[in-house]
């Protein structure tokens, strides 16, 4: 199973004034091309998926969306951080962005990598350039280097 990106959902400026409310949720295609992608799920993912669905039910607004909140409405970026620190400090660890997940997944997928495919791979899968993941995401280690300079 697979989770197919082609949608985001942006906050903009309510220009409407008959409505109080200043900001309002809308849902556009990605601001770049590469950022509609198709991302694999392992089992342990799925897993992770059919118990958000199971506790959150169906989505109000649209069926073919993951997380809500309470009243069934789109998450802010704000709604997500404060769930997570919520999760964080039911299991005891220090305090981490929601920005920190992305880049646990896409630093543990690069040490799975082994040749350039397997780094574009990655970056399509994140929706970045492969400039910007090597840049942002790949880390070295000081034993990977000793034990590279010893295999000359």
């Amino acid at each position: 199973m697979s989770i197919h990106i082609a949608e985001t959902v942006s906050n903009v400026k309510n220009r409407d004034t008959r409505i109080a409310k200043h900001y309002t949720q809308i849902i556009t295609p990605p601001k770049y091309p590469r950022s509609n992608r198709v991302i694999p799920l392992n089992q342990e993912a799925l897993k992770c998926l059919n118990i958000m669905l199971e506790t959150y039910g169906q989505h109000q607004i649209r069926d073919d969306l993951i997380v809500c909140t309470n009243t069934g409405n789109f998450p802010t970026s704000r709604n997500l951080q404060e769930t997570l620190d919520r999760i964080l400090r039911k299991c005891e660890l220090p305090h981490y962005g929601t920005h920190a997940l992305r880049h646990t997944f896409a630093t543990r997928l690069l040490s799975k990598t082994s040749s350039h495919q397997d780094i574009k791979a990655v970056a399509e899968l994140l929706g970045d350039d492969y400039k910007v993941v090597i840049k942002t995401y790949l880390h070295t280690d000081t034993g990977g280097k000793h034990d590279l300079v010893d295999q000359l």
